[in-house]
This record gives C-alpha cells, sequence and structure tokens, in this order.
C-alpha cells in the first residue's frame, strides 16, 4: 500500500488571542492524536516545514487550539487561515491514516464482513461500526488486525480473532 509520508490531520480555522495560537478543526481520525506529537507540519512553497508544537488543547466540536514555535502573533497565525497542517504519516497509527467511513471490510479469505458506517472515537482505540445483515458490529481498529488497505477501491482487509464477529 503506497501511502504519502505526510498526512493532512487538520485545518486551521482562525487565530486565537494575539501571541500566535490558532483553532484548528481536526479530522475525525485525528482527534486525540496533537497530545502524542512534539510538532507539525505545514506547507510552504510546496515543501513540509516542521514546527515545534508548544501545546494543544482539546476544544469543543473537534477542534483544537495549538501553539506552534515562531508563531507568535495573531498576525502571523491568520496568515495560515485555511491552511492544513500535516503529520508524518509514519508517526500515525492505523486509525489515524484515513477517514474509513464507506469502506468495505474483508477478513483475510477474501469474505466480505461488511461496510464502515461510522468511527467511535476513543481515546485507547477507534470501533469501527460495521454495517453487516442489517445488523450493527463493533470491530477495534487496531494495527495488529489490518493485513492491507486499498485507499482507491476503499477496501480495508483484517485478520480477526477468532469469536469476534459472533460478539
Amino acid at each position: 500500500m503506497a501511502k504519502s509520508e505526510y498526512t493532512d490531520i487538520a485545518v486551521v480555522v482562525k487565530a486565537h488571542g494575539l501571541k500566535g495560537d490558532m483553532v484548528v478543526k481536526l479530522g475525525s481520525s485525528h482527534i486525540f492524536a496533537l497530545k502524542d506529537f512534539k510538532s507539525l507540519f505545514l506547507k510552504v512553497q510546496g515543501a513540509f516545514i516542521p514546527y515545534i508544537l508548544e501545546s494543544s488543547a482539546e476544544l469543543n466540536h473537534g477542534k483544537a487550539k495549538i501553539k506552534l514555535a515562531t508563531i507568535t502573533n495573531s498576525a502571523q497565525a491568520e496568515i495560515w487561515r485555511g491552511q492544513s497542517v500535516y503529520q508524518l504519516t509514519s508517526l500515525l497509527g492505523v486509525d489515524q491514516q484515513l477517514d474509513y467511513n464507506g469502506f468495505t471490510i474483508i477478513d483475510d479469505l477474501g469474505n466480505e464482513i461488511g461496510e464502515v458506517v461510522d468511527i467511535i472515537e476513543n481515546p485507547a482505540q477507534s470501533l469501527l461500526v460495521i454495517e453487516r445483515a442489517g445488523q450493527e458490529i463493533f470491530i477495534p481498529l487496531v494495527d495488529d488486525f489490518v493485513v492491507e488497505i486499498d485507499e482507491q477501491k476503499k477496501v480495508m482487509k483484517m485478520s480477526l480473532p477468532e469469536g469476534l464477529l459472533d460478539l
């Protein structure tokens, strides 16, 4: 599976205060990720430039307030309004790399399990909500279960422990 080296995890919504803080809208898979990062990337003339993440705080509705080093006033922060914030894909767990809504889940034998209709975000791990035969089932989205992801076809192949689908 080919992946980009950088993943778009948020969009700058606005400057916050006078000291260069920014409010960002996080993608659904990245709500809990900020606290784990030491730096974030902004794209400058096509190049990904790292900025030290000095602080972050969760806000309501999937937003967070961040403070990046060297952005020291509201005018500098406002320049980034509407721009994407990136992270190295290698630093993201499988649950933070894509929005899996609409993906078809298949087992390691190629049998269709169902379609992802929702994702429940938890600090410990995300849960895929799968529609299967008119019922919803929950599958933990953990690296150990994911065998392969085809972003183009929106298919995720998983190797699940025996009995998980019967719960």
